[in-house]
């Protein structure tokens, strides 16, 4: 129990080191786009920066659950680490299923009730799994990982490899038809802002900015690795092998992407579109590469060597060391989530990799946090030596614990001086009275698929945009940059006219006109208010001519409400 607390308090309560390394350098702090203003919290979700080839910086997201939460941020990343810790969860529930002693010792009878068992068990794992899909799609591929190593894991003392692998094609298979077949809804009109795969030639990460973000929890994970190489300590040559296998497979990566942006006509449309005016692009990079090489080859490296102890223990199925091998496993899921970065990124709106970075490095955070501390619960149990490993270690953690505590106290004085709530609508009641009372008639008065209508909105306003999302009724555009990042290339077809039809509607020219585009888009109610006034310079005309299409339904201060007649 102490060890699952603890878990759940490093997950979700600590933090990257940016803060601190920042006041230790007198680095300044990042700007932050909410409202204008600068706060010195925000700054930690921006500990990582680029440079484009012509040397421009691209700041990257370097978010973590604690900055969410403080945040409020309840985008998808969020919103889906409760499915990845359930997959977690089943994923271990068919992992101790498959390592279970199997002797004479054990009757055949439960032992078969537990095969059986399996069945649904691993049915289960497959629909919360693809799940993810839908909920957050870059979490599916190291979820379902987990979930098929898990449920082809050797049998206990299980030495062949052979049967494992076939049971992991098996698996595979199961899950792509489970969330075809369960999902359907849900793919037959999924939408993305994905273009492609492009690999990462000019953007090494630094040491310094590796460990500022994963610092805290990486000396935990390194006492699991050494607790897992004392329980199998495989050959040196062995570990060896697998770590300069590694490293090589991500040279020739860099390789062949190398030659690609180079022999390729895509690859070289690519690279002048991303080096402008750089004579020798790929010596450019190269530049980089020589200094900043070490989080990619040591973290190769590392990898290979714990895929090896994973091996040697699948190899020797160990029962007792059953908890500590599944560790070993999301710890290598965690760091290979860091090094995908470092190799390619996704090609989407954002034309660089950070978005790449911050979906794979929060994801990254739980599988090496939740690896961490059972290393480090493991080995204080184990006691003698290894406790002195665990008290440095815990020491380097608790440095993750000053952000959080600083910055939540930062955020409670800075409030107004109300009731803490989990109530997010009850700041509205309280600043804007008038609109949650337009609100209020929406709800009552209106069908839930009727078009309301309210003035665009921009990203990171939460005063925008507010009637159609707290009542869910439709309207015509949103916050525009974030639907184009969710919806991609058909956002433009989608969003085709809509621009042009708000301004019809709050600067209509005619009666006329201003009937032919509410028929055109089937719009019920026009919401007047402060945000419509402001961002369209309605004049009295504008409203004159609206007030008389329609009928006004509803007026509270400066919120009006008009419904079409009939």
């Amino acid at each position: 129990m102490g060890a699952g607390l603890g878990t759940a308090l490093v997950v979700a309560c600590s933090a990257n080191l940016h803060v601190i390394a920042a006041r230790l350098t007198g680095q300044a702090a990042a700007p932050s786009p909410l409202a204008g203003t600068t706060w010195w919290w925000w700054a930690s979700s921006r500990a990582l920066t680029d440079l484009s080839p012509a040397g421009r910086p691209i700041a990257l997201i370097t978010e973590f659950p604690f900055f969410s939460y403080l945040l409020g941020d309840a985008h998808p990343h969020l919103l889906a680490m409760p499915f990845v810790v359930l997959a977690v969860t089943c994923a271990f529930a068919l992992w101790l299923e498959r390592s279970a002693p199997d002797d004479a010792a054990v009757p055949d009878a439960p032992r078969s009730a537990a095969r059986r068992a399996a069945v649904p068990g691993l049915a289960l794992a497959l629909v919360v799994t693809g799940a993810l899909v839908g909920i957050n799609t870059w979490d599916l591929p190291a979820a379902l990982s987990v979930v098929i190593l898990a449920a082809s894991w050797p049998a206990a003392r299980a030495a062949d490899l052979g049967p494992a692998l076939r049971r992991a094609g098996t698996v595979a298979a199961a899950a792509v038809a489970t969330t075809l077949l369960v999902y359907a809804p849900y793919l037959v009109t999924a939408q993305s802002q994905v273009q492609g795969l492009l690999p990462n030639l000019w953007h090494p990460t630094p040491l310094a900015g590796f460990l500022t973000m994963f610092g805290t929890l990486l000396p935990g994970v390194a006492v699991l690795v050494r607790l897992a190489w004392e329980e199998v300590r495989p050959a040196p040559r062995a570990l060896a092998q697998s770590a300069a296998t590694a490293v090589a497979v991500a040279g020739l990566w860099l390789s062949g992407a190398a030659v690609w942006a180079s022999a390729s006509g895509g690859g070289q449309a690519w690279m002048a579109s991303v080096a402008p005016g750089i004579a020798h692009p790929l010596a450019a990079a190269g530049t980089r590469w020589l200094s900043g090489w070490p989080v990619l080859v040591g973290g190769a490296a590392t990898l290979g060597a714990m895929t090896a102890l994973l091996t040697a223990s699948a190899r020797h199925g160990r029962a007792h060391a059953t908890a500590l091998t599944f560790g070993l496993l999301l710890a290598c899921v965690g760091l290979g989530l860091t090094l995908v970065p470092e190799l390619a990124y996704l090609r989407d709106v954002f034309t660089n990799r950070m978005n790449t970075v911050f979906k794979f490095y929060y994801q990254a955070w739980l599988y090496l946090a939740i690896a961490g501390t059972l290393g480090l619960a493991a080995a204080w149990r184990r006691g003698g030596a290894h406790r002195g490993a665990v008290i440095v270690a815990l020491g380097l953690l608790a440095w993750g614990f000053v952000y959080p505590a600083a910055a939540l106290w930062t955020v409670a004085r800075s409030r107004p001086a109300r009731p803490l709530s989990l109530d997010a609508l009850g700041v509205m009641r309280g600043e804007a009275p008038d609109e949650w009372a337009a609100i209020e008639w929406v709800r009552q008065h209106t069908a839930p698929g009727a078009v309301v209508v309210q003035a665009a909105g921009d990203s990171y306003r939460p005063h925008q945009s507010r009637l159609s999302a707290v009542t869910g009724r439709p309207t015509l555009l949103g916050w525009q940059g974030h639907e184009r990042q969710w919806r991609g290339a058909a956002f433009t077809a989608m969003a085709a006219g809509r621009t042009d039809a708000l301004r019809r509607l709050y600067n209509p020219s005619s009666a006329a006109v201003l009937r032919e585009t509410l028929d055109a888009w089937h719009v019920e109610v026009v919401c007047v208010g402060p945000q419509e006034r402001a961002r369209y310079a309605m004049t009295d005309d504008h409203e004159r001519l609206i007030a008389e299409v329609m009928v006004l339904a509803f007026e509270r201060g400066g919120v009006r409400l008009y419904r079409r007649r009939g």
